[in-house]
């Protein structure tokens, strides 16, 4: 059983190994679908499965890219999210996909829900929450290299769980490396996200890297080719933390460079800098 002592005011989730890593091996039939992630692929879709329950604690992540302790309190199975009541007593909707248990009884993969481990798709656990993911399933996929390794390894979840913060992301350390690789495969597809005119939200409310909600005026900035919008918390390249409603940079995101993020402050006269000061100033007041 993994613990996690986190509120709203925390900025990650730091624990202690829990699980050692070790391939599963079960005399078990493949499964012709994998995961939901891999319909990109080609693969049939699943019949929707649920493994959380009413009461049980998750790690839930907010808009502004961080994850937090709450509570279940209402399961949608048909939409596949549920209603989360957090320790600061603020609640809502989550889809399953931006949250995960604190504990795992079964030993099954966290995406597909499947139990089978066989070549070249077997079951790894992480090494920090102690799920199972296969290679498959997980984003980006795990490389075999991994599973011969005797050095820890991390899921996605728990990378950005020890990695984001205020201020930007961990820029320095093993998780910080990881993250920068994870960073560069996104957890769905960019082409199915339905916009507003002014390319500002979504109507699946996903963004960044983490795929989590968010709000495009507080602290996230827009790349400028793909034009999604980042967490504060999620993104490398700030030297230091940005200014509710300042979207003054020029910002490529690691999925659009294939590598680290690109940032550039726009130029901005003196006069400009005031208006815009002043503008924002009067945003937060209404």
């Amino acid at each position: 059983m993994v613990f996690y002592s986190l509120n709203r005011d925390s900025t990650g989730a730091g624990n202690s190994l829990v699980h050692k890593r070790s391939p599963l091996r079960r005399n078990q039939k493949t499964p012709t679908s994998l995961t939901k992630l891999s319909l990109q692929d080609g693969h049939k879709a699943k019949k929707p499965a649920c493994k959380f329950e009413e009461g049980q604690d998750v790690l839930a992540r907010w808009s502004d890219g961080l994850f937090y302790l709450g509570t279940i309190k209402k399961i949608n199975i048909l939409k596949q999210s549920c209603f989360i009541i957090f320790e600061d007593s603020s609640k809502s909707w989550f889809l399953m996909s931006l949250f995960k248990s604190t504990g795992s009884g079964e030993m099954v993969c966290t995406i597909c829900q499947e139990e089978y481990s066989e070549a070249p798709n077997e079951m790894v656990i992480c090494d920090k929450c102690g799920q199972g993911y296969h290679q498959l399933c997980h984003t980006p996929h795990i490389d075999s290299s991994v599973i011969d390794s005797d050095e820890k390894w991390l899921c996605r979840q728990c990378v950005f769980a020890t990695t984001t913060k205020r201020g930007g992301a961990l820029k320095k350390g093993p998780n910080a490396k990881a993250l920068q690789v994870m960073k560069q495969t996104l957890p769905y597809s960019v082409a199915d996200l339905e916009w507003d005119a002014g390319h500002k939200t979504n109507v699946q409310q996903c963004y960044c890297y983490c795929g989590g909600p968010g709000d495009w005026y507080l602290k996230m900035l827009q790349c400028c080719k793909c034009k999604q919008w980042f967490h504060e918390a999620c993104v490398q390249c700030l030297q230091k933390p940005m200014l509710f409603g300042d979207r003054f940079y020029t910002f490529i995101c690691s999925v659009c460079s294939s590598g680290p993020e690109y940032l550039k402050r726009l130029p901005l006269q003196c006069w400009q800098t005031h208006q815009n000061l002043k503008d924002m100033s009067m945003f937060w007041r209404h």
